[in-house]
């Protein structure tokens, strides 16, 4: 058990994690978007089986990763977390020749 915990102390966050909105926000950027409304999305893999602490005592279950993570784009904002592109990543502005 001490090794475990011992391990557990050497993973430490780089920086705070990202909430979902964050991350929302992230991809957004990255993707160069500068209008529109996006939700989250999220693809999932499943896989089934034996598992438990040790050989001796497996039972069956299921074990759920999250194997990709994307945008969706919606209508409109109907939810907390749908980010407004345009608010988040606005696109920059040209510069004229008077701007120079």
């Amino acid at each position: 058990m001490q090794q475990q915990t011992d391990q557990a102390k050497t993973h430490e966050f780089v920086e705070n994690p990202l909430s979902l909105r964050e991350v929302t926000i992230l991809l957004i950027k990255h993707y160069g978007l500068h209008e529109g409304f996006y939700d989250l999305t999220m693809e999932f893999t499943v896989g089934f089986g034996p598992i438990g602490p040790d050989p001796n005592a497996l039972v069956p279950g299921a074990l759920v990763g999250v194997q990709k993570l994307g945008l969706i784009k919606v209508p409109e904002a109907k939810k907390p977390t749908t980010i407004n592109a345009a608010e988040v990543n606005p696109p920059k502005k040209k510069r004229g020749a008077s701007d120079r």
